[in-house]
């Protein structure tokens, strides 16, 4: 059995004497379970995820009930009772297995139940869910979506949630959505990290804007921030797309002494941009150099 990270576990151990079964409190639910009392003294005393022997069909015909002790009874009718199981799968670890496992519209479906539920949904939730979005085909309208839902569930966007949809607008092409959330970030009091810079400068590739590209990577290093190897090789790409070829053997030659350039990806990724340039005979040259330097191949060639 999962529980939430609002679990305290001292509330169980103040509340709990004698024998089984134990109460375990979540976000205001309770499930009894039938001689776990053994297990949760061994616990630690803190708040964190943790699991406890049971399978989905011992606990199958578990309810959670009111009025139990382990929880005020300012919860009582506030939400739906639901099923033990219910509770894990609508939390964040529930809608994580999904999104890792490519299930996203299972997972949207899941978090549309939470919903009418009656369970509301946290930042751990809404982080979840909008990753599933970085990877997909034009989700970046769905994403905004739930990011428009924030402000009426009165959720803020904290620096791993600007990460995620900074990450999604650079999957999708959306450079100017991505400055502006930067910008808003910068405006709560957030400060951008190599993460955030990362995904910014990705945007960009889309459209080879290495303008923007080489003032964000001055921007980055005023704050003193240095440039690694993604940072590196997303610039790269940002310089073979708008066309800079000799600017991108350059920045090859400084992922090489970096020790950056240790596989064959930054060697294609300017073969590619030059053979679909017609410059066939550099590409040429590329390959052959990279061989002779007895790089790594065998993932993209």
């Amino acid at each position: 059995m999962i529980c939430h990270d609002v679990l305290t576990l001292s509330l169980c151990v103040f509340v709990l004497t004698g024998k089984p079964p134990v109460v375990i409190a979540r976000c205001g639910f309770s499930g009894v379970f039938q001689d776990s009392s053994n297990k949760a003294y061994e616990l630690p005393n803190k708040k964190e995820w943790f699991s406890v022997d049971f399978t989905w069909k011992d606990l199958s015909d578990v309810n959670l009930v009111h009025n139990v002790n382990t929880r005020s009874e300012v919860f009582d009718h506030t939400y739906q009772i639901l099923t033990v199981k219910n509770v894990a799968e609508l939390g964040a670890p529930g809608l994580c297995c999904l999104v890792k496992n490519g299930k996203l519209d299972s997972c949207i479906k899941l978090f549309d139940q939470m919903k009418r539920d009656g369970l509301k949904p946290d930042v751990v939730t809404y982080n979840t869910l909008l990753a599933g979005f970085i990877k997909v085909k034009n989700g970046y309208p769905k994403a905004m979506e739930l990011v428009g839902e924030l402000p009426h569930n009165a959720i803020k966007m904290d620096g791993v949630m600007y990460g995620t949809v900074l990450a999604i607008c650079a999957s999708n092409g959306r450079c100017e959505e991505a400055e502006s959330f930067v910008q808003q970030m910068k405006d709560e009091g957030h400060s951008p990290n190599m993460y955030h810079y990362s995904s910014l400068l990705n945007s960009y590739s889309w459209k080879g804007d290495y303008k923007k590209a080489d003032e964000l990577m001055t921007e980055m290093k005023s704050v003193g921030l240095v440039p690694n190897k993604v940072m590196m090789t997303t610039l790269l790409k940002v310089y073979i797309k708008g066309g800079l070829f000799d600017r991108s053997r350059e920045l090859l030659s400084e992922l090489e002494s970096a020790g950056y350039a240790e596989n064959e990806m930054p060697y294609c990724m300017l073969m590619d941009g030059l053979s679909k340039t017609g410059k066939l005979e550099e590409a040429i040259t590329i390959f052959d150099d990279m061989k002779a330097k007895g790089v790594k191949s065998g993932m993209f060639i």
